[in-house]
């Protein structure tokens, strides 16, 4: 476990018109294994996303993550891991009816 870690996120949801969400991380070292042998560096990444409800049970949404194009360790035992560089994703959310 690091020992700093923080997350700030601003979210602005109104349902029938737009949800947009902003999401900073920092995580500080931290080892990889237990005998703390392999130190990963700390990072800092950025996550947006923006959605749309079109009617009582669809949403659009489109995200993109890691925004600051970082490549941050993820892994050190025996190789080195990266996470990945910036990922998008978008599609639709189906959520479930709320009961009385």
């Amino acid at each position: 476990m690091p020992r700093n870690s923080f997350t700030l996120t601003a979210r602005y949801w109104n349902p029938s018109r737009l949800l947009l969400s902003v999401q900073g991380r920092f995580i500080g070292r931290q080892f990889d294994d237990d005998q703390n042998q392999f130190l990963l560096n700390r990072l800092y990444t950025m996550d947006a996303e923006v959605g749309r409800a079109l009617g009582n049970n669809v949403e659009i949404f489109a995200a993109a993550e890691n925004l600051t194009a970082q490549r941050y360790q993820v892994a050190r035992t025996l190789i080195l891991n990266l996470g990945p560089p910036i990922l998008y994703r978008f599609g639709m959310h189906f959520p479930a009816e709320e009961k009385s």
